[in-house]
């Protein structure tokens, strides 16, 4: 039935969609953002001896702001996916 086969296309195409959210919120939770942390500490301490600038104080927080806004957008777009794929195949996803 070609409805059918359509419906299983879309769920792979979501499902494809969901692995690649999880990949990249790996790669914010234990790669970008504790780096963006580190920095921001470094950046910090730098500034308080007077190595740094404020400017660069900010930079460095508006990054790890960044990169932690960007993993919530990872995080809700992944959440829609799973509910999406569960609207088509039945299940419920929290």
């Amino acid at each position: 039935n070609t409805a059918q086969l359509a419906v299983v296309a879309r769920v792979r195409e979501l499902y494809a969609a969901a692995r690649t959210s999880e990949h990249h919120l790996q790669l914010y939770q234990t790669g970008i953002i504790p780096q963006a942390s580190q920095a921001l500490q470094s950046t910090t301490a730098n500034y308080r001896v007077g190595k740094t600038d404020f400017f660069s104080l900010l930079d460095s927080n508006s990054l790890l702001l960044k990169y932690q806004l960007m993993e919530q957008e990872e995080l809700a777009k992944l959440h829609k996916t799973l509910s999406m794929i569960g609207e088509m195949t039945g299940e419920k996803h929290e």
